[in-house]
């Protein structure tokens, strides 16, 4: 018999469902994305299509294939849904880095063997270009930020063909520049991670 292997995209991309499996009560989930989030009605938002699909099932002609139709795990809370893409699009617009913390209920999911439901906290944090730190860049950073070919897709970099005829690579300037970014979100946020991993209240 033959199998397929792959990396697990056609899965999921996030790495959330074995957590919900084990009952996992905290979870940061890093949206490592090339999708620019915007707003919109459902038929016309911009939004990596992991996040909905744990919500609801996703229109396939929308979101193209796969449609993750066996991913819904926080069923019924879609205005919880809304609170978490207009909070990050919020802070985004306003330069701020793209942090959102909520409680959802975990439903059943046969697909993943999530036979248990159990309330989940989730820490959220889009990619996204950050004004706030941007202005913190030298400026020989930031004309290359604004200048280069290389960094014309960024924070967006394809996993494939980012610098063909490479398949798979990322410059070590590009790979730098957005570790920086990841590592300056943390680095700023530091309160609020700590208060959302010590289990204490954290605004949302």
């Amino acid at each position: 018999k033959e199998y397929d292997f792959g990396d697990g995209g056609i899965l999921e991309n996030l790495g959330i469902m074995p957590l919900l499996k084990r009952q996992v009560k905290k979870i940061m989930v890093f949206v490592n994305c090339q999708t620019p989030l915007t707003g919109g009605d459902e038929k016309e938002e911009q939004i990596t299509d992991s996040i909905p699909a744990l919500f609801r099932p996703l229109n396939k002609k929308q979101y193209g294939s796969p449609n993750f139709a066996d991913n819904v795990v926080f069923a019924n809370q879609l205005d919880k849904y809304e609170i978490l893409v207009n909070d990050l699009l919020n802070k985004i617009n306003h330069g701020h880095a793209p942090v959102h913390v909520n409680t959802y209920h975990v439903t059943k999911q046969p697909h993943y063997n999530i036979t248990q439901e159990y309330d989940v906290e989730v820490m959220w944090i889009y990619n996204a270009p950050v004004l706030d730190w941007e202005e913190k860049l030298n400026i020989e950073v930031k004309h290359l930020l604004h200048n280069s070919r290389m960094f014309e897709r960024f924070p967006y970099y394809r996993t494939f063909m980012e610098n063909p005829p490479e398949i798979v690579e990322l410059k070590p300037q590009q790979t730098n520049l957005i570790s920086h970014l990841s590592a300056w979100i943390v680095a700023s946020n530091a309160e609020l991670i700590n208060r959302f991993l010590e289990g204490k209240n954290v605004p949302v």
